[in-house]
């Protein structure tokens, strides 16, 4: 079986918030967990954001132990760092952008 949480589950689980527990179990399993590059994009620019640097960058390493599909993360940080300064905040753009190979990894 194979378990995908997007990034609200996520942050529930990272700010131990009223639904931390119910990931919790999902999030542990990172033999199952899939982690599409959209989410770890939306983490590491939500981690940034609220937290800072050095957590977001400890965040998608975590998401690095389970299954990643799509891109390699190289891409998803360059792409939220090139989006950090204007506050952009659409990854299906990055996304049809790394689709066109605008990103090269």
């Amino acid at each position: 079986m194979t378990v995908l949480v997007d990034t609200c589950g996520w942050i529930e689980w990272l700010t131990d918030d009223a639904l931390a527990e119910q990931f919790r179990p999902y999030l542990q399993r990172s033999a199952v967990l899939l982690v599409p590059t959209a989410v770890q994009y939306e983490l590491y620019k939500w981690v940034r954001r609220e937290m800072d640097d050095a957590l977001a960058l400890q965040i998608v390493a975590l998401t690095e132990q389970s299954r990643v599909s799509l891109y390699s993360i190289p891409p998803a940080v360059l792409g939220t760092s090139w989006s950090w300064p204007t506050m952009y905040s659409r990854p299906s753009t990055w996304s049809a952008a790394t689709v066109r190979g605008t990103f090269r990894g």
